[in-house]
């Protein structure tokens, strides 16, 4: 059959007779293939799927999730603020490090309470670290290794935390 076209389904060969160049697939086959790959994705799709909880399992409240969640961020962020105020003693970050650390910390233990009481007194705890930031800005500014914006932005982060430890007083 060289130089015509078979029919579907048959092989086409070169003009010196050798292999085939290639086969032509008949639509019916094509379709096969497509079903094929979407009945593999679908299978693929539903083995990730998560399992599902029984009956005599009791599934975690998420009240209780959240607050393990808030928690475990609370104590990372405490970490993290502990070690930038350590580099910051030591020069090697810069100010706007232990800031950033700083809030994000008071962030953590705002979301974490739900009584006033406890929002004032992480408030007044932050006071208390801002203060001592303020401090050590002041310090090392004397001892020619900080810089005037430093000190500058340590006073306003305290002054920060003074105006929202009186907001959540007020509320």
């Amino acid at each position: 059959m060289v130089g015509r076209r078979p029919s579907r389904g048959r092989r086409w060969k070169n003009e010196k007779g050798g292999g085939p160049v290639f086969t032509i697939r008949s639509d019916q086959s094509v379709l096969l293939l497509g079903r094929a790959c979407l009945i593999a994705a679908c299978l693929a799709l539903f083995a990730g799927a998560a399992p599902t909880v029984r009956a005599d399992e009791k599934a975690p409240a998420p009240e209780d999730k959240l607050k393990k969640l808030l928690q475990a961020r609370l104590e990372a962020a405490q970490k993290v603020c502990d070690v930038r105020v350590a580099e910051y003693q030591a020069g090697r970050v810069a100010f706007e490090s232990v800031a950033a650390a700083e809030k994000q910390l008071l962030t953590a233990q705002l979301e974490l309470s739900d009584k006033k009481e406890d929002r004032v007194a992480a408030c007044e705890k932050n006071l208390e670290f801002c203060t001592e930031i303020k401090k050590m800005a002041a310090a090392r500014l004397k001892a020619g290794q900080g810089s005037p914006a430093d000190d500058l932005q340590a006073e306003c982060e305290r002054l920060e935390a003074e105006i929202l430890l009186e907001r959540e007083k007020a509320k």
